[in-house]
């Protein structure tokens, strides 16, 4: 698929052009903000990838990433809070798409996070990054009052970076997928205390986050 043709899909779908900026557009839906979608013409969206699982599945295709990508263009706000959506992770550098970000509702009902990344691009900040803009949509624009996370424990990567930014709950064994995980935790509250702290220490006084945001 050809970026062009993308950007004609998303339009298709309902989404209206706002702005842009440098190679990225963004758009709007019913008062939603889209991410930032890259866009260089004919040029076509990236090739042979391999998304892989950081607990034991199948990897992804470049098929079946881009499948699970497009379906979830007319995303909107109750969607996210009701069922699982895919979004594409895209490099700033060469606009490559390198992963997912998942938007899930878990097996106890509860709003969680999640992501995945070609191997390729492991230990680079990518998880980190990816991770803190999650929090902030979750609790900037769903307004959800707490979100879950979870990894697999051989994945030291992620739990590092949910070690830094939420709180621990408890290491369970998951079943489902035959191996033991570690399960996390952060409300908007401590949320917000974490970004106001942040904003202190630089000497952002003026710029607090509220519950009103």
């Amino acid at each position: 698929m050809k970026y062009s043709e993308l950007h004609r899909l998303i339009k298709k779908k309902g989404w209206n052009y706002v702005r842009s900026s440098g190679s990225h557009y963004f758009y709007q839906k019913d008062g939603v903000f889209s991410p930032p979608v890259p866009f260089h013409g004919s040029k076509e969206i990236g090739k042979g990838l391999e998304i892989l699982e950081f607990i034991p599945q199948k990897p992804l295709s470049e098929e079946e990433l881009l499948g699970r990508f497009n379906r979830n263009l007319d995303w909107e706000l109750q969607v996210l809070q009701e069922r699982k959506v895919d979004c594409g992770i895209f490099t700033k550098e060469k606009e490559e798409l390198i992963g997912l970000a998942l938007f899930l509702i878990n097996e106890q009902g509860e709003q969680e996070m999640g992501y995945r990344f070609r191997s390729a691009y492991w230990g680079k900040g990518y998880g980190s990054e990816t991770a803190k803009g999650m929090l902030r949509f979750y609790f900037m624009e769903l307004n959800a009052p707490q979100v879950h996370a979870a990894a697999y424990i051989e994945n030291k990567g992620s739990l590092r970076i949910l070690e830094q930014l939420m709180t621990f709950k408890k290491e369970f064994y998951n079943e489902k997928e035959g191996c033991r995980e570690r399960s996390y935790v952060l409300t908007k509250a401590d949320w917000l205390k974490q970004q106001n702290e942040t904003l202190d220490s630089r000497g952002l006084r003026g710029g607090h986050f509220s519950e009103e945001e």
